[in-house]
């Protein structure tokens, strides 16, 4: 998921730093600061390579400040975000929004709630009954066990 989200940050504008802040945020527990970084570039044209407009949203969003000014002054979450780039590249994500589930599975577009809710339910189904083996073992999403 990771992959898919850094491609649909890059292609949307934003910054090598702006990816490498929501890696901090993330780490942090902090999920809403996406939300906030395309409405500052979609809505209010903010220019998201301003470590000072980076500064900003981060606080807004109840990230310390000069933790961020650290953050943002360093290489901190390069590597992370460059390994995100080469997943992506790697899965020949092309589009936004794109999900990978499982590492294997795919949908492309914008897509319904429900539509995607069946998906995982349907792969959650199909992956636990691949994982029976014939020597009486079966796993699924709460683990293994023999089966009697």
């Amino acid at each position: 998921m990771a992959a898919a989200m850094i491609f649909s940050l890059f292609s949307s504008g934003l910054s090598f730093d702006s990816l490498r802040l929501t890696k901090y945020a993330q780490e942090k527990g902090i999920t809403g600061i996406i939300t906030k970084l395309f409405d500052a570039y979609f809505t209010k044209n903010l220019k998201l390579s301003d470590h000072d407009v980076l500064t900003q949203i981060a606080g807004e969003c109840g990230l310390d400040k000069d933790e961020v000014t650290a953050v943002l002054s360093g290489n901190r979450y390069a590597d992370e975000v460059r390994a995100d780039e080469q997943e992506a590249m790697e899965h020949g994500i092309h589009g936004v929004p794109y999900f990978l589930i499982n590492g294997k599975y795919t949908a492309s577009g914008a897509q319904p709630t429900a539509m995607l809710k069946k998906a995982i339910e349907k792969i959650l189904a199909k992956e636990t009954s691949a994982a029976t083996s014939l020597d009486g073992m079966v796993c699924g999403a709460d683990g293994c066990h023999i089966v009697q």
